[in-house]
């Protein structure tokens, strides 16, 4: 028959607490992981259509340059 001290038991709590909080303490992380790698995928989209934007703009004004030149627009 087993017998155990009430040390062992404290000693059971005390690793059975260890684990659990690891645990608790590393899905935590994960979870801010994951949040952290959505924003930076969001951002690179946002920076994407921004250097779109800005591309466009850039070929407009430098159209309207030409135009107020004299010069003929190249077709793009």
């Amino acid at each position: 028959m087993l017998r155990f001290t009430i040390r062992d038991v404290l000693w059971l709590t005390v690793v059975v607490a260890l684990v659990c909080g690891w645990l608790s303490d590393r899905a935590r992380f994960n979870l801010r992981l994951a949040e952290a790698d959505a924003r930076v995928h969001q951002w690179a989209v946002s920076i994407e259509g921004e250097k779109a934007r800005l591309q466009a703009e850039r070929q407009y004004y430098q159209a309207e340059l030409a135009k107020l030149n004299g010069e003929t627009v190249p077709k793009r």
